[in-house]
């Protein structure tokens, strides 16, 4: 193990376990057993054990925020250090058992010099999270700083207050970094240009920055690039040089602001336009608060597996005649895979939101679009995402606020002819608004794609409908409209559905079957209808 682990005890099992102090039995031995049988803990090699400390203060440090209440990192070894003499002296032989580091108002700087006495020359990993500081928290900072900056490999700084983490990164500005390879800043709010490590970290991997600016490097050889929130982000062209010098990059996330960018550190004749490929990559988010033009940009570039976990947010209009697929064969190839969807219409004040993403979102588009009369049509919106593309046989549709025509509905219902599965939550919405009135059961009667298939949605097999309000006055009206659908598709050779499902929210009003509608007329229609309350 790297030398770091002490070699195996001289003394026996049962003798090198025995605790320091009377504690009582553990467990209670059960009849015909040996009582001073050894636990099987006791046999595991010093090799084995020290893997077992090592994964659980590794994991609990990676996972371990200002909100957490539990100790973690290296703080977990300390009772286990004091559990027997062999544990202690296995753990004290370990330096890497005492490397990760918390620090916040609230630990104790003889416990940091313990620690750091204890990990002797190791890489230390650093965690410094607020939101509180005190002049403990910043002379440790400047402990680390001074004296052990040459033994940092992984710092994270995390939640304090605007105007503390200055003060906080003040002791790193100019001492250079020759081991960090893992770099995490965040503040709570915007901060202007900052230098950090006199921009001497020349084996940085991985960067996470968000709400803070420091000034761009020729990074190359990233692992994860995560930079979002800036006031002045990197030159697209640095990025783009960054991303074809780095091959092995995994996480890709860049969230544009809509500030000017920083002047281009790379000369303009070191830059490519060809395309990067980016074989490992196994996260893409991309989005911007102002312009989409470099959203565009990155992804007429990138070429990545049909593995990659793809993100993206759009802000405003984008161009005519714009087909993520087309600017970027890699997205088509991902979103053919998906087969169950769910996409989101939301009018909420002046803001337009429309959404599209797979249950695990493995693909996700958000596109925010303000003011609402300023908004191109959905027609677009759907053409931009390349819907077609998605092979979907389940989709569920959430309409808050939004009240499509007959047309917008057809349109939609349309480009999925491998549906199987709908759903469509109404929810603020009514049957009996309007022009809106019966808009989407029309649409379901609708003729398909001229010359391919007969009917919108030909394979549909169940229908789910939620949250829809309707009044006592439009029950019957509404489920005619339903019939005339059914009927309509019934006699374009559509096979009947096997499921009709009606789901009422809380404030949802009764839906019985009127009366001019017979149950036998839509059970020629409909295999199964269901109506039920939501749980």
């Amino acid at each position: 193990m790297d030398g770091l682990t002490a070699g195996p005890s001289h003394n026996s099992p049962a003798r090198a376990c025995q605790p320091t102090a009377s504690i009582g039995p553990i467990f209670t031995p059960r009849r015909g057993v040996n009582a001073i049988a050894t636990s099987s803990i006791s046999h595991l090699h010093d090799d084995l054990l020290h893997d077992i400390f090592y994964i659980i203060v590794q994991s609990k440090f990676a996972c371990y925020t200002s909100s957490t209440n539990t100790p973690a990192g290296s703080m977990l070894i300390l009772p286990a250090s004091h559990v027997c003499r062999h544990w202690r002296t296995l753990t004290l032989a370990s330096p890497r058992l005492w490397s990760f580091l918390l620090l916040m108002a609230q630990t104790h700087p003889a416990m940091l010099c313990d620690f750091l006495s204890r990990s002797k020359n190791v890489l230390l990993s650093i965690k410094m999270l607020g939101y509180r500081v005190n002049d403990e928290l910043f002379e440790m900072a400047r402990t680390l700083a001074e004296q052990h900056m040459g033994r940092i490999g992984e710092l994270y700084i995390s939640g304090f207050w605007q105007q503390d983490t200055p003060r906080l990164l003040a002791f790193f500005e100019d001492k250079p970094a020759p081991n960090l390879y893992a770099l995490a800043v965040e503040t709570s709010g915007l901060m202007m240009m900052i230098p950090l490590f006199g921009g001497r970290m020349p084996v940085l991997r991985r960067l996470q920055m968000k709400k803070i600016t420091i000034p761009w490097l020729p990074l190359k050889d990233m692992v994860v690039l995560e930079i979002s929130s800036q006031t002045h982000m990197p030159a697209k062209e640095d990025i783009l040089w960054t991303l074809h010098h780095s091959p092995a990059l995994e996480v890709l996330s860049i969230l544009l602001g809509e500030d000017s960018p920083q002047a281009a550190v790379i000369p303009a004749n070191l830059t490519s336009d060809i395309a990067v490929h980016l074989p490992r990559l196994r996260e893409l988010c991309l989005g911007s608060f102002g312009s989409n033009e470099d959203v565009l940009y990155f992804l007429s570039r990138l070429v990545f597996p049909p593995s990659v976990s793809v993100d993206l947010y759009l802000s405003g209009q984008l161009p005519e005649d714009v087909h993520l697929g087309d600017i970027c064969p890699s997205i088509r190839a991902i979103q053919a895979q998906v087969i169950e969807g769910s996409i989101r219409f939301e009018y909420l004040c002046t803001v337009y939101n429309f959404a599209v993403q797979s249950p695990d979102r493995v693909f996700r588009v958000e596109w925010e679009r303000s003011p609402v009369w300023e908004a191109p049509s959905d027609a677009h919106a759907l053409d931009s995402i390349s819907l077609p593309d998605f092979k979907l046989q389940l989709l569920m549709i959430f309409a808050s606020g939004y009240e499509p025509s007959c047309q917008e509905w057809t349109d939609l219902l349309r480009r999925i002819p491998t549906l199987r599965h709908l759903e469509v939550d109404l929810r603020r919405n009514s049957f009996s608004s309007g022009c809106a009135k019966f808009a989407f059961f029309d649409a379901l009667g609708e003729q398909g794609v001229e010359g391919e298939v007969p009917v919108v949605c030909p394979l549909l097999a169940q229908l789910v409908i939620k949250r829809a309000a309707i009044d006592d006055e439009t029950q019957a009206e509404v489920w005619e409209a339903l019939r005339r659908a059914l009927l309509s598709r019934a006699h374009a050779g559509a096979p009947k559905l096997e499921l009709l499902e009606f789901v009422k929210g809380e404030d949802g009003h009764n839906l019985p079957l009127p009366g001019d509608v017979p149950v036998d007329r839509l059970a020629e229609l409909v295999g199964r209808i269901i109506i039920q309350h939501e749980e």
